[in-house]
């Protein structure tokens, strides 16, 4: 079954506040919100530094959700944010800071930034999911699915890799000093037996399990908008092609009933194998599990060593 996904981007930058102005930004994680534009808000993050500009200040711009297909004109928006708030600093028009400055002249992103991504599943349905984002909500066409049964080594463990393979390529000037940085105190790599909702790794679940955050992704090193969008263009098309191409073979997320909703729990995780139940229940009950007659159970055992998979199935379990 064909799956989508809705993306998030959290960018951490230093910028010259010569051109730029001082950005409002609220406290990190605060329940009121800063919005700079209908695609971003600020946020202060006490790990930034200064390290580039005279008049250097830091902060962090997240985006609004928005589907995979669409990261692009969110891109495009931030880029059209950075310009504008330079042209208001300046009192100018737009199309004269962009003739005149570069990536490089406005935004740094140093060694103490990075940019992370946020990865939810939308299966296809006649229902919509709104998805709070701070004081907005956001619909989407489809059905929010688990993806907490897709956090294991065998899935993820070769994303970084193979990301690191494609920016070797497209991108050698910065490949060197930028892919020593992938694995870092805040995005240790994974490895076959760990626990997925420890927030400093590459890969870590958020929420109650409907959303992976992709912390290893970095931009430090760009410094033209060309290879911004390159970099960008990289991590997208594969998370297209390893991550959603998959998800869509994925027969846990694949339950055609119009009644059913499949839910995913992790269990025991050991040196051996890790398991992760999944339970076909009414739609009704889908967010109130205790005490629900169960339609079916199916437990995945994933071993280890080889990332094999063999599946349990118990029938009419209360």
């Amino acid at each position: 079954m064909r799956v989508d996904m809705i993306c998030g981007i959290e960018f951490e930058l230093e910028y010259n506040a010569k051109l730029l102005g001082t950005i409002s930004h609220s406290d990190h994680h605060s329940s009121i919100p800063t919005w700079l534009s209908n695609s971003f808000i600020a946020e202060q993050d006490g790990s930034l530094e200064v390290c580039h500009f005279n008049d250097g200040k830091v902060v962090e711009i997240i985006s609004i959700p928005f589907l995979l297909s669409d990261y692009r004109t969110i891109l495009k928006a931030f880029e059209d944010l950075i310009y504008s708030m330079t042209a208001n600093k300046l009192n100018t028009v737009k199309s004269a800071v962009k003739s005149r400055y570069n990536l490089y002249d406005l935004i740094c992103f140093n060694d103490t930034t990075g940019a992370h991504i946020h990865l939810s599943v939308l299966k296809p349905s006649k229902e919509k999911t709104l998805i709070q984002f701070k004081d907005k909500f956001i619909a989407f066409d489809g059905k929010l699915v688990p993806i907490n049964s897709l956090a294991n080594y065998g899935f993820l463990g070769n994303f970084t890799e193979k990301l690191k393979a494609k920016v070797m390529q497209d991108l050698p000037s910065i490949y060197p000093s930028w892919s020593i940085s992938l694995y870092r105190g805040a995005a240790s790599r994974i490895t076959p037996v760990m626990n997925y909702r420890e927030r400093y790794l590459e890969w870590n679940l958020t929420g109650q399990g409907e959303c992976l955050e992709y912390r290893s992704f970095h931009l430090r090193g760009i410094e033209t908008w060309k290879d911004f969008y390159k970099i960008w263009d990289d991590l997208f098309s594969l998370i297209n092609t390893h991550i959603k191409e998959e998800l869509s073979k994925t027969r846990p997320l694949a339950s055609d009933e119009p009644d059913v909703d499949v839910i995913a729990i992790p269990l025991t995780k050991n040196s051996n194998y890790e398991e992760m139940e999944f339970i076909r229940c009414k739609k009704s009950y889908s967010y109130g599990l205790q005490g629900v007659p169960l339609k079916q159970r199916r437990r995945l055992h994933v071993n280890v060593q080889d990332h094999s998979k063999s599946m349990e199935y118990c029938e009419n379990i209360q």
